[in-house]
C-alpha cells in the first residue's frame, strides 16, 4: 500500500478590515488548488509559504501552542480514515482516503488576546482592592499593560495529513447536457402548447396520407391541392384560431410551401401566436421476430435534420410509434423496442432546441374491452417512462401523445365517455410522472364527436391530475372542414375548421356540453391498421 505525508494549508477569516487576495505567493501551491487553501509536502515549504504572504500583507503570523508530535508522529490505532473533512477548515473531497495525524494553528499578531481574561479578573481584583478599608500601598500595586491586540480572526491553519492514493474513489458525474437557458425555452414552449383551453392541430398527414383524404373528396393528390388545403387551414380568421389552436404539427412539404402572397405558410402560423412543429419520423417498418408488430425508422440523420428544422422555424417536433393488441401482443420487444426509439427521438430533439412530443400510440383494431385498453397502455407508457429516464431526457421540456383508453373498435359494446375518462385518467396517474407539463391526446379514429366527448369526460374525472389534457388532433379537427372544402368552397371549410376548434378547446377545460354539428361530426374516422 502506498502512502503519501503531506501537510494541508488553510487561511482563514479577514486580514485586519482586508480579504485575503493571493497573488504572486499563490505559485508556490500546489497545482489545482485554491485561492485560499492547497497541499504543501512538507512543513518547512508550508513555513515558505506562510513568509511569502507574510510579506505580502505586511502582516506577522504567531503560533500560540504548537504539538511537540508535529511533523513526527506515526500512524497509531485510533485515527479514523477520512474521505473528507467538515468545518471552516474543511479538506476538499477528491475521493483520497486520508488521515488526519495532528494539526496546529498560526494566529495574526493582531489576533485575540488570549490573555484578556487573565487580564480582566486581575483589574477586577484591583479595582475591589482600592475600594476596600485597607487599600495596598501604590507600590504592590501591579501595571497591567494596554493590548495591541485587534481581534483579527485570520488563521493559518496546517494539517499534517496521510493520504492513501490506491484507494482513491472514482465516481461518475451527474450528467447534464442541456444548460439552464437550454430547459428553460423547451420548458417555457412546452407550457405554452398546453395552455388552459389550447391545443394542437395535427397537418402532418404524409402525401400518400393526404392523397387517401383528398380521394375521398374527389379531389387529385397533387402538391398545389395540399397546399391550397393547408393554406385553408392556416388562414383561419386570426383571433378565433389562436383562442384554441396553440401549435401546428406541419409535414416536411409544407413547412417549405408558400401562401398565395409569397409568404411562407410556417409565417402564416406564426403571426398569429402559434407554434409551429414538425414530424421527424419516416414512418413504421416490420419488427422482425414478432406478429405484425413495428417499429418506427428515422433516427439515422435525426439530429442534423432537428438541426435544420429549428433554423427553419419549427420550435417541437413529433415522433409516432404504433403498437397493436391482440393475441400475445404488444409483445415485450416490440414495446421495449419502441420505448427506446422514442426515447432516443426525444434527446437528439432536445439537443438540438425542440420540443419532442413522445407518441406511443395503442391502436384502437380489435374487439378488447375498456379494461384490456387500460392494462396495455399503463405497460406501455412505464416502458417510455423508464426509458426516457435512461436517456436523461428533460421531462419538462416534453409533451405526452397517447391514445385515450377505449374499447376496441370491433366491439359492439362500447365504453361511456365517463368510463373513458376514469379509465384513462388512471392509467396516466400510475405512469406519467408530474414533471410532464401536459398530455395532448390523439383521436385515433374517433369522431369529431366522439372524441370531444371523451376528452371532456377525462377532464371532468376527479383525482389528481397535474399535467395539463387536452388535444392533438388531425381527423378530429379536419374531417368536417375537408368536406365542406370539397376543394373550392374555402369559407365553408374555414367555418367547419374554427368550429372544431372551439369545441375541442372547451373539452380541454371539461366544458363542452357537445351537440357541435358539421360535415362529418358523427362520422367515424377509423381506419384499420393505420399507418402514414
Amino acid at each position: 500500500m502506498h502512502a503519501q505525508r503531506s501537510m494541508h494549508m488553510r487561511i482563514t477569516g479577514k486580514m485586519s478590515k482586508r480579504q485575503i487576495k493571493m497573488a504572486t505567493w499563490c505559485s508556490l501551491w500546489n497545482p489545482g488548488v485554491t485561492e485560499n487553501k492547497g497541499w504543501v509536502s512538507t512543513e518547512l515549504e508550508a513555513e515558505s509559504v506562510r513568509e511569502a504572504f507574510q510579506v505580502a500583507k505586511s502582516l506577522t503570523f504567531v503560533t500560540w501552542k504548537k504539538p511537540a508530535h508535529f511533523g513526527k508522529k506515526d500512524i497509531g490505532q485510533n485515527f479514523r480514515v477520512r474521505f473528507c473533512d467538515v468545518g471552516e477548515e474543511v479538506i476538499p473531497y477528491d475521493g483520497v482516503p486520508f488521515i488526519i495525524v495532528s494539526r496546529y494553528v498560526r494566529s495574526c499578531h493582531f489576533g485575540k488576546d488570549k490573555h484578556a481574561s487573565d487580564k480582566l479578573q486581575k483589574q477586577q481584583k484591583r479595582e475591589k482592592e482600592l475600594q476596600g478599608d485597607h487599600p495596598r500601598h501604590s507600590k504592590t500595586k501591579q501595571m497591567l499593560q494596554t493590548t495591541k491586540k485587534k481581534g483579527c480572526p485570520a488563521n493559518i491553519i496546517l494539517k499534517e495529513v496521510i493520504r492513501f492514493p490506491d484507494f482513491k474513489l472514482f465516481t461518475m458525474s451527474l450528467p447534464n447536457y442541456l444548460t439552464p437557458e437550454m430547459k428553460k425555452e423547451l420548458s417555457d414552449v412546452a407550457k405554452a402548447i398546453v395552455a388552459p383551453g389550447k391545443g394542437i392541430l395535427a397537418a402532418d398527414e404524409s402525401t400518400g396520407t393526404m392523397g387517401k383524404r383528398l380521394a375521398n373528396i374527389g379531389v387529385a393528390n397533387e402538391e398545389e391541392n395540399r397546399r391550397l388545403y393547408r393554406q385553408l387551414l392556416f388562414t383561419s380568421e386570426q383571433t378565433e384560431m389562436a383562442k384554441n389552436i396553440s401549435g401546428v404539427i406541419l409535414f416536411h412539404e409544407t413547412l417549405y410551401q408558400k401562401a398565395d402572397n409569397g409568404k411562407p405558410l410556417v409565417d402564416l402560423i406564426t403571426a398569429k401566436g402559434i407554434i409551429p412543429g414538425i414530424k421527424v419520423d419516416k414512418g413504421v417498418v416490420p419488427l422482425l421476430g414478432t406478429d405484425g408488430e413495428t417499429t418506427t425508422q428515422g433516427l439515422d440523420g435525426l439530429g442534423e435534420r432537428c438541426s435544420q428544422y429549428r433554423k427553419d422555424g419549427a420550435r417541437f417536433a413529433k415522433w409516432r410509434s404504433v403498437l397493436k393488441i391482440g393475441k400475445n401482443m404488444p409483445s415485450q420487444l416490440a414495446i421495449l423496442e419502441n420505448a427506446n426509439v422514442l426515447a432516443r427521438y426525444a434527446s437528439i430533439c432536445q439537443m438540438n432546441g425542440l420540443v419532442p412530443i413522445v407518441e406511443p400510440e395503442i391502436l384502437p383494431d380489435g374487439d378488447h374491452d375498456l379494461a384490456t385498453s387500460q392494462h396495455v397502455t399503463e405497460k406501455v407508457l412505464a416502458a417510455v417512462y423508464k426509458a426516457l429516464n435512461d436517456h436523461h431526457v428533460y421531462l419538462e421540456g416534453t409533451l405526452l401523445k397517447p391514445n385515450m383508453c377505449t374499447s376496441g373498435m370491433s366491439r359492439a359494446a362500447r365504453a361511456t365517455p365517463e368510463e373513458v375518462g376514469r379509465a384513462t385518467v388512471t392509467a396516466l396517474q400510475r405512469t406519467v410522472p408530474a414533471a410532464v407539463p401536459g398530455v395532448t391526446f390523439l383521436s385515433g379514429g374517433q369522431s369529431e364527436e366522439e372524441a370531444c366527448l371523451n376528452l371532456n369526460a377525462i377532464n371532468q374525472t376527479a383525482g389528481r391530475k397535474p399535467w395539463a389534457l387536452t388535444f392533438s388532433f388531425g381527423r378530429a379537427l379536419q374531417a368536417s372542414a375537408l368536406k365542406a372544402w370539397a376543394g373550392k368552397d374555402v369559407k365553408a371549410g374555414q367555418t367547419e375548421f374554427l368550429a372544431r376548434a372551439k369545441a375541442s378547446g372547451l373539452s380541454a377545460v371539461g366544458q363542452y356540453a357537445g351537440g357541435t354539428s358539421g360535415a362529418a361530426g358523427k362520422t367515424s374516422l377509423f381506419v384499420p391498421q393505420h399507418a402514414y
